[in-house]
């Protein structure tokens, strides 16, 4: 599985919206109702920049394109692969 990192811009009139599907997706993967084959890692949520970076695994970049925009978001977004992913877990401690 490829790592792709989704950031989501939105103008301030729809951040309602917004934030409703941001808290949709995470219930969706909290609660492992998501498509076969994907998985949300990582999400954060900037209110006052009206953003929000998503990290999924996925089984392709066209797939993962073609899953958001079947989630019609209110949002304008760029999808790229993540080449290198760090998690506080993946950090060795400096002795």
């Amino acid at each position: 599985m490829t790592t792709y990192l989704i950031e989501h811009r939105w103008d301030e009139g729809r951040s309602v919206e917004a934030k409703a599907l941001v808290s949709k997706i995470i219930d969706m993967a909290a609660s492992k109702k998501l498509p076969t084959g994907y998985r949300l890692l990582n999400v954060v949520l900037n209110k006052e920049d009206r953003c929000a970076e998503c990290v999924w695994e996925a089984p392709s970049k066209i797939e993962l394109e073609s899953l958001v925009k079947s989630m019609n978001p209110p949002t304008i977004h760029t999808l790229s692969e993540a080449q290198v992913l760090y998690g506080l877990e993946r950090v060795p401690r400096i002795a």
